[in-house]
């Protein structure tokens, strides 16, 4: 697999996270936009080639926390395999579930090597780890183990060794089952307080993930939350940071916050939300 070439493209779901698909941009990929509804990206096989990449979040895809249904990863499967596509499954979020058990990662059926398995310690422990990993084949492995090294030389192995040691006495695992508990009680208070303070809103009962996806239908409601949140010092991003290449049919109405409850406090975030139906 070779970074580089204007025939090769990325396929990614909309809205969606890009950071990720920017940096493929800038070794010559074509962008490909999909759709995202209730059951995950929607991906239409008909303008993949062989050789493309699949960039998803299957568990939890960001920022509307869905997960892709047992028959999108079914004919993803048969795709990929028959076309030669390779997939990036990037598991960001994944020890944060609820009311479920996570569905089993794509990078689990192990015959399937065109997958390239990412996560992160830094939504387990903290944001500015940025210690991650990767699931791969060996020459996969090799090539981004030079890459990485040659853009950030490395990362620090006194960091690698204490995150290993976390994981080694079951500290981190410890951590994420108290976390987890943690981060369902949060969502169960800004749900509660949404539907009661916000019935026009429209939003769904997190099943796992870090954040609710929340269309207003005011476009003014979202710049206003927004301006509030600034004021605040609430780190909260804007809709067009997940949409901004997105036109024709695909076209995501600009009505939409990202309220994560991963890092703020409830206090903070309630205290936002009232202000908010204050000047409504």
């Amino acid at each position: 697999m070779h970074l580089t070439g204007q025939s090769r493209q990325i396929h990614f779901g909309v809205p969606g996270y890009l950071n990720l698909v920017r940096n493929f941009e800038r070794f010559g990929f074509r962008t490909v936009e999909h759709s995202v509804d209730g059951d995950g990206v929607k991906l239409d096989y008909r303008y993949m080639k062989p050789g493309d990449i699949v960039y998803l979040m299957p568990e939890h895809h960001f920022p509307q926390c869905v997960t892709l249904n047992a028959e999108r990863r079914a004919l993803l499967e048969r795709h990929s395999r028959e076309r030669n596509i390779f997939i990036i499954e990037d598991d960001y979020d994944g020890e944060f579930y609820y009311d479920r058990r996570p569905m089993p990662a794509l990078k689990a059926d192990s015959s399937w090597s065109q997958i390239i398995y990412i996560g992160t310690f830094s939504k387990t422990l903290f944001n500015s780890l940025r210690l991650g990993y990767v699931v791969a084949t060996p020459k996969f492995i090799r090539s981004f183990a030079g890459l990485h090294w040659a853009l950030s030389r490395g990362t620090s192995g006194l960091t690698q060794r204490w995150v290993h040691e976390l994981i080694e006495a079951d500290v981190l695992n410890r951590h994420v089952q108290r976390m987890r508990s943690v981060y369902c009680r949060k969502r169960d208070a800004i749900a509660e307080f949404i539907a009661k303070e916000f019935p026009q809103w429209k939003f769904r009962i997190l099943k796992g993930g870090l954040q609710f996806f929340i269309d207003t239908g005011d476009r003014r409601v979202v710049e206003s939350f927004l301006a509030l949140c600034k004021r605040r010092a609430l780190n909260v991003a804007h809709p067009d940071q997940y949409c901004s290449h997105l036109n024709g049919e695909n076209r995501v109405a600009d009505t939409f916050l990202i309220i994560g409850f991963g890092a703020s406090s409830l206090p903070s975030i309630l205290s936002a939300l009232a202000e908010i139906k204050a000047d409504l």
